[in-house]
């Protein structure tokens, strides 16, 4: 009788931390900025910030209450959380991603366009003839919208790691 109970306190102790993880993920997800339309910008900049609060709510998981459900309960608390938190993640940025890479373009620039980005990511003054200037500023929302994606990506990369 007393292992059944036992078995049944596991059941709703796993339970509670599923509906805290669903909680969390629910209040993180919802977060979303207020005000106009919502560009493809803003979408990849929301999945990144919630991808960024769910691996700070993971590490907190790990560090501080894994080790205390372990020797209470012997259970796996970081996996409930991190399974529950990986399944939600991909359903929220799966169309996100999808949805950005279907509008983003190739950039076609010349090589001294290249070295005047360069130099510019390095801090260095560029002057640009109106000409690379105009190119420069077509260019400028593909490439921010092209490193978001990969900041996201490497989120998602150091997200799987755990």
């Amino acid at each position: 009788m007393s292992s059944t109970r036992f078995a049944d306190l596991e059941t709703r102790i796993s339970d509670a931390v599923t509906m805290g993880a669903a909680d969390w993920f629910s209040r993180v997800a919802g977060g979303r900025r207020q005000g106009g339309p919502i560009c493809d910008d803003d979408r990849l900049e929301n999945i990144i910030r919630i991808v960024q609060s769910l691996m700070a709510d993971l590490k907190t998981t790990l560090t501080v209450f894994q080790p205390a459900f372990r020797r209470a309960w012997n259970l796996a608390v970081f996996d409930i959380v991190y399974v529950y938190y990986d399944n939600h993640l991909l359903d929220l940025s799966k169309p996100v991603v999808d949805g950005v890479t279907r509008t983003l373009k190739s950039i076609h620039t010349s090589g001294t366009n290249i070295k005047m980005l360069a130099l510019e990511a390095s801090g260095e003054m560029v002057n640009r003839t109106p000409k690379e200037q105009e190119e420069h500023d077509a260019m400028a929302p593909r490439l921010s919208m092209g490193t978001s994606l990969f900041e996201l990506y490497l989120l998602l990369q150091q997200f799987q790691k755990y």
